[in-house]
């Protein structure tokens, strides 16, 4: 662990856990996120005359002193064409184009868009700016991705009325009643930081891509927070927003909160907006086993903070920049009014979809929209869990007696650094695509056909090994073979191209054929997901 990574303090419950295994989830593998154009200047197609080995790739990214090389595609057959072109970054043109083996070396020519959501990067009175670069969220995305998994976070509040174009992605738990839309701007205002729709051309981002909401209504229909807990708890809920706040101390509520965080729940609240010293006064984020946001640079504060980041302090757990929010769309009166562009507009006319706003309401959901960021991820983390990663990486200090404010980036390499552990390569699977097929027979055979030594082999691509005896030669391909070849779904072509390749190592074609009888055991190689 990062030694400059603070241990968080006081009145969290701290448990080990198990670290569970996982595979880090690249902007590639799931919807990808790309910020700027990506330039000649970084990535070049090179055309060799024959398809490089691994053992090649490795060795013109160390000549080259390239940052990656690697091929265009995972096959040889579907687009042939490209069959012996890589794609390089940071590789000098002129040295391609004067090596004998390179057929040609051009630019990559990457199609950009507008901007997908407009007001993630600017907009006439607000945006999300601060929190896309400050906070490294764009970073965050474009390094780890959206994640593989889907996760549903919730919110606690008074009255939810689902009526804006730019979310989509909200289910109301519990019976609402009938009231005028603008008594439920703050509910929509708070929803609108975690999961606006994502990259639909309009409005903001949500800061959870993958998440969708479970709202809870408690709007004058006795609806406690022991039961709120409840009904989330029960919908598998693993974190909730609750942008509201008491002076008020209570035992049952304690209780009911130390009850949903020993099942798996963590609540995040804001700090408040009294311009209080929750060190000195009880405020409703003082509780046990909550994570409690403050805004950066105003409102309640907490002496007992010193100024060293990252950690908490004794009470306000960390700090982030009051996001801007969705509005109403009518009467909405904010100055700062915008429509779905980010143009501004009359604050009381029927375009105000968004505004800027004040408060540790919208600062509170930027750190569960981060929480439910991370377990986009890993969806097995614990309260303890979520409560560390986001208390050991808020690392940008903050105005006052207040503590850091978080990063989202810091936040994800902190996880993946400390809970999740990378998959064991699967046996035979050479270019790490999940799958064993030909394109996996024909690296090794490309890598014995080299003249290096079996041990060799197995050394540098462990693996190829299939047999387990400290060397790759023709008994692993045939192995390998023979499980594609039992595989069912294997089709003709592949079975035709495995054929081709086994005569390549001399003698393999009736080992081919006697091991294509045999499709009985239904073996699919497969990485196991998590």
């Amino acid at each position: 662990m990062n030694d400059r990574y603070k241990k968080n303090n006081k009145k969290f419950r701290r448990g080990s856990g198990i670290k569970p295994k996982g595979v880090r989830t690249t902007p590639t593998q799931q919807q990808t996120f790309i910020s700027q154009p990506v330039t000649e200047e970084n990535l070049l197609y090179v055309k060799y005359n024959t398809r490089l080995t691994p053992q090649q790739l490795n060795e013109e990214k160390s000549r080259g002193g390239l940052t990656s090389i690697k091929h265009t595609t995972k096959r040889t057959d579907l687009i042939p064409s490209a069959a012996n072109v890589v794609i390089v970054e940071g590789g000098d043109i002129r040295r391609f184009e004067q090596d004998p083996n390179v057929i040609f070396v051009e630019p990559v020519p990457i199609d950009t868009e507008d901007q997908d959501d407009p007001l993630y990067y600017g907009g006439d009175n607000a945006s999300q700016t601060n929190i896309r670069v400050t906070l490294s969220h764009e970073d965050a995305l474009e390094e780890f991705g959206f994640g593989s998994y889907y996760p549903t976070i919730g919110q606690i509040e008074g009255q939810w009325r689902y009526e804006h174009p730019d979310i989509s992605n909200v289910t109301q738990l519990n019976e609402t009643i009938s009231t005028p839309y603008h008594a439920a701007s703050h509910a929509l205002a708070v929803a609108s930081v975690m999961v606006s729709d994502s990259n639909n051309g309009i409005g903001m981002m949500g800061l959870c891509p993958n998440c969708s909401l479970a709202f809870v209504n408690t709007w004058a229909i006795g609806v406690s927070l022991p039961e709120s807990l409840e009904i989330h708890l029960e919908q598998g809920t693993k974190v909730v927003n609750y942008s509201v706040g008491s002076s008020n101390y209570s035992q049952t509520h304690q209780d009911a909160i130390n009850d949903a965080y020993n099942n798996g729940l963590l609540i995040v609240r804001g700090a408040g907006n009294s311009n209080i010293d929750v060190n000195q006064t009880f405020y409703s984020c003082n509780y046990d086993n909550v994570l409690c946001v403050g805004a950066n640079n105003q409102y309640n504060y907490d002496s007992s903070c010193t100024g060293q980041v990252p950690g908490p302090c004794d009470n306000i757990d960390v700090t982030a920049y009051q996001s801007m929010t969705a509005a109403p769309g009518s009467s909405v009166g904010a100055g700062s009014c915008m429509d779905l562009y980010g143009n501004d507009v009359d604050a009381w006319g029927d375009e105000c979809w968004y505004r800027g706003n004040t408060g540790t309401s919208f600062s509170a959901p930027v750190v569960t929209g981060l929480i439910g960021l991370l377990l986009s991820h890993n969806p097995d983390l614990t309260p303890s869990q979520m409560y560390e990663i986001v208390t050991s990486t808020n690392i940008h200090p903050a105005s006052g007696q207040r503590p850091g404010m978080i990063d989202f980036y810091e936040a994800l390499s902190y996880m993946y650094d400390n809970y999740l552990e990378p998959s064991e390569p699967l046996p035979g699977d050479m270019n790490q695509d999940g799958d064993i097929n030909v394109q996996d027979v024909m690296i090794i055979i490309n890598l014995i056909l080299t003249g290096m030594s079996p041990e060799e082999i197995a050394q540098q691509y462990p693996e190829a090994d299939l047999s387990n005896n400290g060397g790759v030669d023709v008994i692993d391909v045939v192995i390998i073979v023979d499980n594609i070849l039992n595989n069912p779904t294997t089709s003709s072509r592949d079975r035709q191209e495995l054929q081709k390749q086994l005569d390549r190592l001399g003698g393999g074609t009736q080992r081919g054929g006697n091991v294509g009888r045999n499709t009985q055991r239904n073996r699919k190689f497969r990485r196991r997901r998590r």
